[in-house]
């Protein structure tokens, strides 16, 4: 992708994400396989995530030094002491643990 490309994707992935984020009614996100980069940034978004004990999560564009699109959500989400923010991962088990998810099958 040429720079004008990315940056055009990048502003229509966050005005999607946004869009999801504000609907007026609530929504759930259930993972059970990994979500990685813009799968977990999706993931996030919504209001409810449910992550099966075999998912993975992780931001693996942050060891590029490359921001996520909902960067700003993931501490609120429990996912920047999961690891994922890191891009180190973490499993289902783990994000629970740090809060933000629900870990049940999926």
């Amino acid at each position: 992708m040429t720079p004008k490309e990315t940056s055009s994707f990048l502003h229509i992935l966050r005005r999607t994400l946004h869009s999801i984020t504000t609907l007026p009614l609530p929504t759930l996100s259930a993972i059970s396989s990994p979500a990685l980069g813009g799968g977990l940034e999706l993931a996030l978004t919504t209001t409810l995530r449910v992550f099966g004990t075999s998912a993975t999560v992780a931001l693996p564009e942050t060891r590029l030094a490359i921001l996520p699109a909902r960067g700003r959500h993931l501490p609120a989400a429990g996912a920047d002491r999961a690891g994922a923010r890191a891009g180190h991962g973490a499993d289902g088990e783990e994000a629970g643990r740090a809060g933000g998810v629900w870990v049940g099958v999926v």
